[in-house]
Parts: C-alpha cells; sequence; structure tokens
C-alpha cells in the first residue's frame, strides 16, 4: 500500500527554498508553486479587474498568468531573497497576509508599468474595494507579526499600540473614536496621535526595505 505524501510544515518548506545546496530545495520549490499558485492568482485577478473597473480585455487570463508567473519569479530571484526576508515562518496566516501584499504591488507594478512606491499602509486603505476579508486577516496577521518581531527589548505597550494601529487603519476607527474608547480611557489624543505615527513609520520602513530587495532588478 502507498504511503501518502507528507505535508511539509511552512518553515521547512521555506527552508529548503532559500537553500540551493539542500537536497530537498527542488520539491520545496515545486510545493510552494503548487500550494500558493491558486491564492495569488486570485489576488492579482482581483487587482485586474479593478484596473480595467470590470471591463476586462479578452486576454485577462493570459494577463495574469503572466503576472503569476512574474510573482514567482521574483520570489525565488537571488536565491530566494524574498522569502528568506519573511520571518514569521511558524504563521500560515501572516505567509499568506506577505504573499497578498507582494502580489497586489507587483500586479500594480506591471499595470502601471514601473516600480509602485505606495506602502502597505496605502494597501490597507484600499481594503474595502480591493481586498477581500480572508485577506485583510491575512495581512492582519502578517502586520501583527512585523510589529512583534521588530518591537525594541525596552519598547513598551507594543501590544496596546499594535490594537491601536490595527483599530485606525483596518477598521475605520477615528482617533476621537480611539481616545473615547474605555479600554484607552488612561491615554490622550497625543499618545494616540504618537502610537499610530510611529507604527506606521516602522511599517513604511519594513515595507520599504522589503520590497526594494524584492523589486530591485
Amino acid at each position: 500500500m502507498a504511503q501518502k505524501s507528507r505535508e511539509f510544515p511552512l518553515a521547512e518548506i521555506l527552508a529548503n527554498c532559500t537553500d540551493p545546496s539542500s537536497p530537498h530545495f527542488e520539491n520545496a520549490c515545486l510545493t510552494l508553486v503548487n500550494k500558493y499558485k491558486n491564492y495569488i492568482y486570485k489576488i492579482v485577478y482581483k487587482r485586474c479587474t479593478l484596473w480595467y473597473d470590470d471591463q476586462l480585455p479578452i486576454e485577462i487570463s493570459e494577463l495574469v498568468n503572466d503576472i503569476v508567473n512574474d510573482i514567482f519569479l521574483l520570489l525565488f530571484k537571488k536565491n530566494a531573497r524574498a522569502l528568506d526576508l519573511f520571518r514569521a515562518r511558524h504563521s500560515e496566516a501572516a505567509f499568506r497576509g506577505y504573499l497578498a501584499t507582494i502580489s497586489d504591488r507587483i500586479a500594480q507594478r506591471t499595470l502601471q508599468k514601473n516600480i509602485v512606491t505606495m506602502s502597505l499602509d496605502w494597501v490597507l486603505a484600499q481594503k474595502k474595494q480591493a481586498i477581500s476579508q480572508d485577506t485583510q486577516w491575512q495581512i492582519f496577521d502578517y502586520l501583527v507579526a512585523i510589529f512583534r518581531l521588530r518591537a525594541g527589548k525596552q519598547e513598551r505597550h507594543v501590544e496596546r499600540n499594535i490594537l491601536i494601529y490595527t483599530l485606525y487603519t483596518m477598521e475605520d476607527y477615528t482617533k476621537e473614536m480611539l481616545t473615547l474608547s474605555p479600554i484607552f480611557r488612561t491615554i490622550g489624543p497625543r499618545v494616540v496621535d504618537n502610537v499610530i505615527s510611529r507604527m506606521r513609520e516602522k511599517l513604511k520602513k519594513e515595507d520599504k526595505n522589503n520590497m526594494r530587495e524584492i523589486l530591485q532588478e
């Protein structure tokens, strides 16, 4: 009786994809492509439908497939540098959020014929029009992973700050609503302003560093 093939954990797939000397390198790369190609296709297709305002060209499938191929080429470029940059390797949701962000950005780059320089903050601002609810949750997991990984040892109120930023960015809370919320009753408007500004700068820095590495020719 044939044995059922083992499902490789994300961390193991990424480790082998970023190590060409690994005996499992080719199998890991193929596994990653097969596992995420449909997910990436949906992200790219959604971006194309928004770009063309539902007046899709006849060759839309060819266009989407070309963009998806470009995404995988970039993911595996320079010993899979883009995959190596991802740190939350035990979080499937965070990785899907990471892929969603990269895929949307590369799709826009292709559609616009130039490098897209907008930050993740912009991607989130477009969520109601461009990003499904499932993808929003995955991007949320990715953002939380970034903020926790980048928090300094002396940084205080990390979880509080994450909550403030995600409520403001993803749930459309205004700064006034945040200061009036019972869970933030001990902080004032200036603290909220500072938190949002600092978190945004962290995110932009992370995004800039990652996308510069990923999109460089």
